[in-house]
């Protein structure tokens, strides 16, 4: 047996359940609401990541959670997150291309809505804002892989939570992880807010052919796990 840290032996370590967090599905307040959360004490040694880590990063034998929110008020959420410089949770100016893009776009529909624009210019800012804008840049592909990848790597994932489910999801987590609830001295938003959006049949059509496959994605999630 060989020394391990916290002076485990490598049959007495506990295993280890890394979050990854995808932006605007909710992770900030699961950060929060696990800040006090006893490793020393716990079946699992949990680890929470920032936003670059993806599910290809974490090693094959350790498990994963995560939390997800449908594409389309994703990148609403996004959009308005970035627009309003990531406040009132952050305070995160834009980038010289942002801020481009937000004096052609002020809202999240006019940038949706151009994606089919007749306008050949129009069309084409609006497909570069898209790539531009953080959040709305990154799909749901860049944490999970594609279809075929994320199929291969479901004896990973250890929990998937719903932004739209939110509180479900998080009761469901804390139950698999063993626990009643987390005692916490710090003040946090037990009850969030699910955002709700008016979108455009046109807004519509393009968002789900512009992020079709996350919207693949994020149903096949859906069939496998939620309850």
């Amino acid at each position: 047996m060989y020394p391990m840290k916290n002076n485990l032996t490598i049959e007495e370590r506990k295993p280890k359940i890394h979050f990854l967090h995808i932006p605007k599905t909710g992770g900030t307040s699961l950060k929060k609401r696990f800040s006090a959360y006893d490793d020393d004490n716990s079946k699992y040694d949990l680890v929470f990541h920032r936003h670059k880590t993806r599910i290809a990063d974490v090693p094959s034998s350790e498990k994963i959670v995560f939390f997800v929110r449908h594409p389309i008020s994703r990148y609403y959420s996004s959009f308005l997150s970035r627009y309003n410089r990531g406040k009132p949770s952050y305070s995160c100016d834009w980038t010289p291309e942002e801020q481009k893009y937000f004096r052609i776009f002020r809202s999240p529909e006019s940038l949706a809505e151009a994606l089919s624009s007749l306008n050949i210019v129009k069309k084409y800012l609006a497909f570069k804002a898209m790539k531009n804008i953080r959040h709305v840049n990154r799909p749901l592909s860049y944490w999970i892989g594609s279809i075929s990848e994320m199929s291969d790597n479901f004896e990973k994932l250890f929990h998937v939570g719903y932004q739209e489910t939110y509180e479900a999801s998080y009761n469901m987590l804390l139950q698999k992880l063993g626990l009643s609830e987390i005692p916490s001295n710090t003040k946090v938003e037990h009850s969030r807010k699910i955002e709700h959006y008016e979108v455009s049949r046109r807004a519509q059509k393009n968002l789900s052919k512009y992020y079709a496959e996350d919207i693949s994605i994020y149903w096949k999630l859906a069939q496998r796990f939620e309850s």
